[in-house]
């Protein structure tokens, strides 16, 4: 695959595991991916044969291994930790999109089985994927695998047909998980608190993953785990187990009150709660300052459980159900507008979880008198944005919201307009310049009507005052407050050209530009190369991979992303030192993840966009032969790309506060609704 990133790290925590991570490593070295994966061993014992064994696989089979000791502690006597301590350090050292946790026990069947495990995290990043189990407990599955690689016969398709029956394996604890390295970060990964106790650390990462709404995903696959003592006393540094087992068991119990979670545990729980409830008893088994109120109500499936520790009672009240937000927007192939939606369902979510979004595209969904009444029954809110909706387009309204104007009056919903711009090409507008009197007229009756108005940049600032609409707020386009977990900056480069519109080289249009924007960003990658980055282009619409394919025949060393998932495109732009992007998306992405930019602009948003973050002086218009003042550019961030990613960091940290009293006043719309 070249220098073709690794999309997912394997986590091997190792502790007095080296006969069992070899055969757990051939199985990984025999797997059949369209996806890179690198594995991450380490090694929480003692120093042993295990790094000699992934030295062997290295060199032997070519395996991408990471190698670390972590043991340090053990030295000179073993000290038992709990494996969830070592993934921890694992994905700190990961910079792979997904994480597979897994055990140097686990023996993958099939050839497909990682890629099986890969593939549904790149479509859905709330999923948990899991294999089929199989546990040998017996020791006779690992005794014939390790007979079979004594007489040089050990193949995947040998292990298949060994015909053993096993127990069981319980997948769904992390044996061999695949789950995004955001979301794994997002809940601060495995708790503290067990790390030197026994047991309920993979309990707990579970039930905290189930509460953020992660689901699992079987796939069709099969591993086996392969036999190790399981004894107490065969585990080595671990003293007084059952001790240690009761006080993560305490541990654990206090945190599954604390949190509420509705599984067999709560379940249970709940259960004897309104039996002793009658009899007026303090509950046993369970943290002391729990008392039970004699007018507890009985469970009920309809009920969601809340505990309440400072008050010493518990509470059994009726979840609400909320309506969808329904959504208005752009819906196209730029990702750009795919990072405002998410963007804003996410800042949503961190409030009010359970709110689901639906979504109707600005560009052919016309919203019909009919449809409005759906709208009025089915809605909580409507959000119109964000993207360049004040723009002349052939709708009824004469600008993005195809809605006719004299029908907004019958939207007896609140309506939110978000984030929104105006679009204006600085040649060969497409747009036709100043808004029309119909369009604004529109424009300016729907701000009257709606509860909360926000929009991107000075310049709509301004459009909507002269309109006198006094009311609306100026704030940073949504995607600009998307997250992801800071990684180690790599010597990388990102850029990104756009050929969305006809100047740019569409089907309708001319090749001018596109032409020029090659040769000028051949030029600037190879420049980098000479200097010591890689080169990565980060395509913000699917339509962008011909010019990938032009840009290879000069860059032949550059790498490139072409995908339709957020995450993964902010992951590279997180790994990179600064970025180089025409369209505002690509500047906006990187801003998301304090990744500096020099953006090469052709419309009016990407100039005042600069101006808001008071980074003018690194942009250059398309129109221009801009090779040396880009080349200038490119120089000045090679030597203070952290000053400007320090810069970027405390701008977005300011205006997030703006971005995120707008996301509670939705929230609490929403509450209010009875």
């Amino acid at each position: 695959m070249g220098n073709v990133r690794p999309i997912a790290s394997i986590i091997l925590p190792s502790y007095f595991r080296p006969k069992t991570l070899w055969l757990g490593l051939y199985s990984l070295a025999h797997q059949k991916s369209k996806y890179k994966f690198e594995i991450i061993v380490l090694n929480d014992g003692q120093p042993d044969d295990t790094e000699k064994v992934c030295n062997y696989f290295i060199k032997e089979y070519k395996l991408d291994i990471k190698y670390k000791f972590v043991g340090e502690r053990n030295l000179p006597k073993p000290i038992w930790r709990v494996p969830g301590a070592v993934f921890n350090i694992g994905a700190k050292m990961s910079d792979s999109y997904i994480l597979i946790l897994s055990s140097p026990e686990i023996f993958h069947l099939h050839e497909n089985s990682v890629e099986s495990l890969i593939a549904p995290l790149l479509k859905n990043g709330k999923l948990l994927t899991i294999p089929n189990g199989k546990d040998d407990t017996s020791e006779e599955f690992t005794k014939k695998v390790n007979s079979l690689k004594a007489r040089n016969q050990l193949t995947l398709v040998n292990c298949n047909n060994l015909g053993f029956t096993f127990k069981e394996l319980n997948t769904k604890m992390p044996f061999c998980m695949g789950i995004t390295k955001q979301q794994f970060m997002e809940i601060n990964g495995y708790d503290k608190r067990y790390f030197d106790g026994f047991c309920f650390d993979d309990n707990d990462l579970v039930d905290r993953l189930i509460k953020d709404k992660c689901t699992y995903h079987n796939t069709v696959h099969t591993v086996i785990h392969l036999f190790n003592s399981r004894k107490n006393k065969d585990r080595i540094g671990l003293s007084s187990p059952k001790l240690l087992w009761a006080k993560n068991k305490k541990i654990y119990d206090r945190s599954v009150i604390e949190r509420g979670l509705n599984n067999l545990h709560v379940q249970e729980t709940i259960k004897k709660l309104y039996r002793e409830s009658q009899e007026k008893k303090i509950i046993k088994n369970l943290p002391e300052v729990i008392k039970v109120k004699p007018n507890v109500a009985k469970p009920d499936s309809n009920f969601g459980i809340e505990f309440d520790i400072k008050l010493k009672s518990i509470k059994i009240k009726v979840k609400k159900l909320y309506k969808p937000i329904f959504h208005y927007c752009v819906m196209t192939t730029n990702k750009g507008d795919t990072a405002i939606r998410s963007s804003i369902e996410r800042s949503v979510h961190k409030y009010l979880p359970e709110v689901p979004f639906a979504y109707f595209n600005c560009k052919g969904e016309i919203l019909t008198e009919k449809r409005i009444k759906q709208f009025n029954d089915d809605a909580s809110l409507l959000i119109i944005g964000g993207s360049g909706l004040y723009t002349n387009y052939p709708t009824d309204s004469g600008w993005y919201f195809p809605c006719k104007t004299e029908l907004f009056s019958k939207l007896k919903i609140p309506i939110i307009l978000l984030g929104i711009g105006n679009n204006n090409n600085l040649k060969n507008d497409i747009f036709k310049g100043n808004l029309k009197p119909d369009a604004e007229k529109s424009i300016k009756l729907i701000n009257k009507l709606a509860s909360i108005s926000t929009v991107r940049d000075e310049r709509t600032f301004d459009f909507l005052n002269s309109l006198g609409i006094k009311k609306h707020k100026l704030i940073l386009d949504p995607a600009n407050f998307l997250v992801y977990p800071e990684i180690k900056r790599e010597k990388r480069v990102a850029i990104n050209i756009g050929q969305h519109s006809p100047i740019l080289g569409r089907f309708d249009g001319n090749n001018k530009i596109r032409n020029k924007n090659i040769l000028y960003f051949s030029n600037i990658s190879n420049h980098l190369i000479k200097k010591g980055y890689e080169v990565v282009f980060i395509s913000h619409d699917t339509l962008e991979q011909s010019l990938i394919i032009d840009l290879k025949k000069y860059v032949p060393k550059l790498e490139y992303i072409n995908t339709d998932n957020i995450d993964l495109m902010l992951q590279e732009y997180a790994k990179c030192q600064f970025s180089i992007g025409v369209k505002m998306h690509s500047n906006i992405m990187s801003f998301a993840v304090g990744t500096p930019f020099i953006s090469v602009y052709y419309d009016k948003k990407s100039i005042e966009y600069l101006k808001l973050l008071n980074y003018s002086d690194f942009g250059v218009s398309i129109f221009d032969n801009y090779y040396k003042d880009l080349k200038n550019k490119t120089d000045n961030l090679v030597d203070n790309w952290e000053q400007y990613s320090d810069y970027f960091k405390r701008i977005k940290q300011k205006e997030f506060e703006k971005y995120d009293e707008i996301t509670k006043q939705i929230c609490n719309i929403i509450k209010e609704i009875k």
